[in-house]
């Protein structure tokens, strides 16, 4: 063969061989879509049927579309479903109604073969007659400052329960999904009052059980009219169980507190707010009913468990008992829970007092936060401790002035003057002088903390106006929540006026914000029975980026 011959073979298996990806690929996180529907969306004067077609993307998880599809009006009967390789066929119990707007919503948790869900709920309508209902609803679901996916929001054709309202007998006439990102949207919808609400349907029953559900409310009532679009509807998810909380056991501790067990979650920060709801009954005497004078743990964090502290607690047998609505406010079949009979019996105290909390410790903060607070296992001996207890210093070694008060017989707030920006500080609490009212002493070292300060040069400036929209309930404190999304960290700033400027670290911002109505520095969620809508809260469109010594200007938070 001569090797003109033998250039041509080579010639034509380079043209026929195949050049293409090696095979596997990436992986597919990618979740289904709907490419079609039939009826089409928007379709009027729809002939009378009585099935609809959905065509996917790709091939869907069957076991998670009946639980996924809401029709509306609702039907009477369960519909049917069909499939076609990736078309799903709905089939209806009756054909569609007469003059009617039909809608249809495929909700977000819809999944392929390989568990990846679809990005948002998916809704068409149509009409049997001339015209489509056109009025809208939209806005977030929120849980803990974080968007919530997959929850179940509907509205009932009512505009808001009573006392005689069972949930779990009634199906909302119209149903969607939020999506990945929290968001949400209730479209093609006729004019009325409705009342809205978000729930988890733990058992995908399409009802809401108050007993099992975690929900949410938005913050007010919701009201169609013609072509109307209300948007920023948004829903604050309750933040634990809504199963009815009783007080399961109440224990005297060795540092002569009272710690009390619950059957659910309770948030500290509540029950602090509330402490002359909270009685102790001596039983065998004709003691009057005690109170707390202070709760030993705080925050916002659920707990099962707390600590109470009473002045004088003599030997006897005691109940306790707590304000049904301060814990249950979904239940008021009692007016106040009980506890089981506890008995208080005095024995010698040889537990030392310690060291639980130290608020700046292991953090960063501006040289404004200068309260610095201390929290201790029991009530200690103020006298003991004098002004020498806590001593803090800088990188320097320079010691800071202080100055001392005790909120309550469990904390002392240190004061820190003068607090120097970008600097590392330590705080040196001297065992020797910290001991209980039995004269029970921590120890005989120096227990040592540390925290720093924000670099006033490495710091950004923002600006803005926080505004109201027309017709919008105003009241309340105005409160803004930076999140950085590089440090992890949010920092929150109250509004006292219409504009703002405040220092914060560099980094990109998201950012939201809530009316702090009854003042307890959160956003509340609000309670289903009797009605209360939650706080106002809203979250800015864009992301905010700071620079350091740059002030980024213009933010115009509008509450609406």
């Amino acid at each position: 063969m001569t090797a003109a011959a033998l250039l041509v073979i080579g010639l034509l298996f380079l043209a026929c061989a195949e050049i293409g990806a090696p095979p596997g690929g990436p992986e597919d996180k990618t979740g289904p879509a709907i490419l079609a529907t039939t009826p089409e969306n928007n379709a009027i004067n729809v002939a009378p049927g009585d099935r609809i077609a959905i065509q996917f993307s790709e091939s869907i998880n069957k076991n998670t579309i009946e639980n996924a599809v809401f029709i509306s009006p609702r039907l009477d009967e369960s519909p049917k479903y069909k499939w076609d390789g990736k078309r799903l066929n709905i089939i209806l119990p009756d054909s569609f109604a007469r003059e009617a707007t039909c809608v249809v919503t495929i909700g977000s948790t819809v999944s392929d073969l390989r568990n990846n869900k679809m990005d948002s709920s998916f809704t068409i309508a149509f009409s049997t007659g001339e015209q489509i209902n056109r009025g809208r609803i939209s806005g977030l679901v929120m849980q803990e400052n974080e968007p919530r996916a997959n929850v179940t929001v509907g509205l009932f054709a009512f505009a808001a329960p009573d006392s005689s309202t069972i949930f779990d007998s009634l199906y909302p006439r119209y149903l969607t999904q939020s999506g990945s990102d929290g968001s949400y949207r209730l479209d093609y919808l006729p004019d009325g009052d409705y009342f809205p609400l978000a729930f988890m349907d733990k058992n995908k029953n399409q009802r809401f059980n108050i007993d099992r559900d975690a929900y949410g409310l938005t913050d007010r009532p919701i009201a169609v009219s013609g072509q109307g679009i209300l948007e920023n509807i948004n829903f604050n998810m309750t933040k634990y169980d809504t199963t009815t909380i009783s007080i399961i056991s109440v224990t005297p501790t060795v540092d002569r507190l009272i710690k009390v067990k619950f059957s659910g979650k309770v948030i500290p920060d509540e029950l602090i707010s509330s402490l002359d709801r909270i009685w102790l009954m001596a039983n065998d005497t004709s003691r009057p009913r005690l109170t707390p004078i202070c709760l030993k743990e705080q925050g916002k964090d659920p707990v099962s468990s707390v600590h109470l502290w009473f002045a004088s607690l003599p030997d006897g047998t005691y109940t306790l008992e707590i304000d049904n609505d301060l814990l249950n406010a979904e239940n008021d079949s009692m007016d106040v829970m009980v506890s089981p009979v506890f008995t208080v019996k005095t024995e010698p105290d040889q537990t030392p007092p310690i060291i639980e909390r130290v608020s700046h410790d292991k953090n960063t903060v501006f040289n404004y936060d200068s309260v610095i607070s201390v929290g201790f296992s029991e009530p200690i001996d103020k006298n003991l401790a004098g002004d020498s207890l806590v001593r803090i210093f800088s990188d320097s070694a320079n010691a800071y002035p202080l100055s001392y008060r005790y909120p309550n017989p469990l904390t002392l707030d240190v004061y820190v003057h003068d607090l120097l920006s970008g600097t590392t500080n330590l705080i040196l609490v001297d065992q020797k002088l910290l001991a209980d009212g039995h004269g029970n002493v921590s120890g005989d070292s120096i227990v040592q903390f540390q925290f720093k300060t924000f670099d006033d040069d490495s710091l950004g400036y923002i600006s803005g106006t926080v505004s109201f929209a027309p017709g919008m309930d105003s009241s309340g404190m105005a409160h803004l929540l930076f999140a950085n999304t590089d440090l992890k960290r949010d920092f929150e700033r109250m509004i006292p006026s219409q504009s703002f400027t405040f220092s914060l670290p560099p980094g990109k911002y998201l950012l939201r914000g809530y009316l702090d109505r009854n003042e307890n520095g959160s956003p509340d969620a609000g309670s289903l029975l009797p009605l209360t809508y939650s706080e106002t809260w809203m979250t800015y469109p864009d992301t905010i980026r700071v620079r350091s010594r740059f002030e980024t200007a213009g933010i115009e938070f509008q509450f609406k």
